[in-house]
């Protein structure tokens, strides 16, 4: 598990330019007299960044290729941890309060228009999420991965993006089609805590499989397997529940706002009989 850092010439490139993007948006949002931007955004956006890049190119990653436990640690860090960090980060908001106001309307009318909806769409996000775990685990696409570079490259994309979809219903900060007509809370605590069977089930069908999943972990025999099942389905859930208790958080102080608006709106019109 310990070992020199892979720098892989394509994810140190798209890390630096996120980060570069990111940063210029700072700046010329300072430039332009606006609202200072909130510093735990910025932090959550580089936890972000640096989470995914420890995924993929800590030993981690030379570890992976020897055994599915720590490939399986990979997955749950880019898709549970990196993804919705990121999207805390807000670099949608960031990138429309420092374009021209031209550009930024049109960004935002694509947002609230029917490609948007389709995109943020929650049962969609949520299918593709799951699917993509499926998919990439139970069908030859998982050996592949571990065979080719370029399929293993485009496997921790797909992971990444189908987590960043999967996270956006959720993470609504900015202009999304779920910041101006709410996603309910109870139907985000319902989203999230329906997440969480599906992935127990991929994981303990990993886990009770008699057989060795995929070639290259032969040697690591059924243990080495089963713990990665059990690490899906016993941490994911644990992993899932962070995200959960801070919906409900949430949830408990809207009620409390709409609680203290309609007392001081009864008081008003007690005040003015």
């Amino acid at each position: 598990m310990f070992g020199p850092w892979r720098f892989d010439a394509l994810a140190v490139a798209s890390a630096t330019l996120a980060i570069a993007a990111y940063t210029a948006g700072l700046v010329r949002l300072h430039h332009l007299g606006r609202p200072r931007w909130p510093r735990t955004r910025t932090l959550w956006f580089a936890c972000g960044i640096a989470m995914g890049l420890s995924a993929i190119e800590s030993p981690l990653e030379a570890a992976g290729e020897r055994a599915f436990t720590p490939h399986m640690v990979q997955h749950l860090i880019l898709t549970s941890i990196a993804a919705p960090l990121v999207l805390c980060g807000a670099p949608l908001l960031l990138f429309l309060s420092t374009v021209p106001t031209r550009v930024a309307r049109r960004a935002v009318a694509w947002l609230r228009g029917p490609v948007g909806h389709a995109l943020a769409f929650p049962p969609l996000a949520w299918s593709s999420f799951i699917a993509t775990l499926w998919l990439t685990h139970m069908t030859g696409f998982f050996e592949a991965a571990l065979e080719r570079e370029s399929v293993h490259v485009l496997e921790h994309a797909l992971y990444f993006g189908a987590a960043l979809l999967f996270w956006f219903p959720i993470v609504t900060i900015g202009p999304t089609p779920w910041s101006t007509r709410a996603f309910a809370y109870p139907l985000r605590m319902a989203y999230l805590l329906l997440a969480m069977p599906a992935q127990v089930a991929l994981g303990f069908a990993i886990y009770t499989d008699r057989h060795v999943l995929y070639a290259t972990y032969v040697a690591r025999g059924l243990e080495d397997q089963r713990n990665a099942g059990e690490l899906m389905w016993v941490g994911g859930s644990l992993l899932a529940m962070v995200p959960l208790l801070l919906v409900g958080a949430a949830w408990a102080r809207s009620e409390e706002r709409a609680a203290e608006r309609a007392d001081v709106l009864a008081a008003i019109r007690q005040s003015s009989s």
